[in-house]
């Protein structure tokens, strides 16, 4: 037997673990406030990585894990897997194609968590699959999300479940008809509402091992095609023989190229090193991160409100009018938690490079004559 997913919601803003989500439908208690308990798993990092995603993020050295990923450059509430799209393909069941340059290594080897002092962070593997996430479903939605460190895999034993949660905020949510949309962060649902998709949604199996091959279960792709109306179109997956091709791409041949090194269980990159920027130019970025984080989450709310009203508004709903009140005052504290956690996460990083030496200025050059001194 598995062990079953449990079920953690979101719980104040100084979470850093990752968490799981029940299959009983249990109202969600809120995030717990414990670290990720890393377990036995394919999760050593290794040298191979680090010349490729060095432009998109930083290596840090993060305990217990050594060396990890942290991506830069991305919007307020990114998660995991929500750049990108679906496909079924025969020999590895739903793959992530992600449009990303980088993601050929994130979404396929290792583990995400999201961090409070750092945000979301990358936890390099040695083995490849589809995609390592969990899975959620209803009649009309269908969620994903990453799994974290704890989540152990050996080909013997499968995937195996440590001590560990998938946070509410954590979750990505579609709706079922939508789920092969080749664009799905315009299709993703507010991240407030996981607090309601999580007590009405079930969990799917997902990864499992079939003759030594890791195979993304997930929702069955006769539930996808009658929500979709169509039929799933099968890839197959081919090996890309040089790094050049490693960002996912369908083929007109009805193949995806995927970029699989083989990568030795040993090693650790080093860090690399933070490009310099002076306190003027920091102060000006950091204000306008902060900006940017705001008007985000002020959008996300007014998203959110107007939902609201429309359901108010609906005379079919299902449910009493106070029942309807208390979900979305749920979601409304689900909102809140969501922004004072991305203010400590923005306020905890920009603290941080503030402290850092300033840059040296550079040597004068020999060569160079110097001008001659003013009386």
């Amino acid at each position: 037997m598995k062990p079953r997913l449990l079920l953690l919601a979101w719980l104040g803003l100084m979470a850093s673990s990752i968490g799981c989500a029940s299959p009983d439908g249990d109202p969600p208690p809120s995030l717990a406030a414990t670290g990720p308990t890393p377990v036995a798993t394919d999760l050593p990092s290794e040298p191979a990585f680090q010349d490729s995603l060095a432009p998109y993020g930083d290596w840090i050295q993060l305990s217990p894990y050594g060396s990890v990923w942290v991506p830069r450059g991305l919007p307020p509430d990114w998660r995991p897997y929500t750049d990108g799209h679906w496909v079924f393909a025969d020999d590895g069941g739903w793959t992530w194609v992600s449009d990303a340059d980088w993601g050929w290594a994130p979404f396929h080897y290792g583990r995400w968590f999201f961090d409070d002092q750092w945000g979301w962070v990358w936890v390099p593997g040695s083995e490849w699959a589809p995609a390592w996430v969990a899975w959620r479903s209803n009649d009309d939605c269908i969620g994903w999300a990453p799994l974290p460190p704890s989540a152990g895999f050996s080909f013997e034993a499968g995937l195996t479940v440590g001590n560990f949660d998938i946070a509410e905020p954590c979750w990505v949510f579609v709706r079922r008809r939508e789920f092969l949309e080749p664009n799905l962060r315009e299709r993703v649902l507010l991240a407030p509402r996981n607090v309601t998709l999580l007590r009405e949604t079930r969990e799917v199996p997902g990864l499992v091992v079939v003759d030594r091959h890791l195979v993304n279960r997930g929702v069955a792709v006769e539930e996808v095609e009658r929500a979709a109306g169509h039929p799933v179109g099968h890839v197959r997956l081919v090996d890309a023989k040089a790094a050049a091709e490693r960002r996912l791409a369908r083929r007109e041949d009805g193949s995806i190229r995927v970029f699989r090194p083989d990568v030795p269980d040993r090693g650790r990159p080093n860090v690399a090193a933070t490009p310099s920027i002076t306190a003027e130019g920091l102060a000006q970025r950091h204000a306008a991160e902060q900006r940017a984080l705001e008007a985000h989450f002020a959008a996300q709310r007014n998203a959110l409100i107007a939902q609201h009203q429309r359901e108010l508004a609906d005379r079919s709903a299902r449910i009493t009018a106070t029942e309807l009140q208390a979900r979305h005052e749920a979601e409304l504290r689900s909102h809140e938690q969501m922004l004072e956690r991305q203010r400590q996460v923005l306020r905890n990083r920009q603290i941080r490079e503030a402290q850092r030496p300033a840059p040296r200025p550079a040597p004068p050059n020999p060569a160079t004559p110097r001008p001659p001194h003013s009386r």
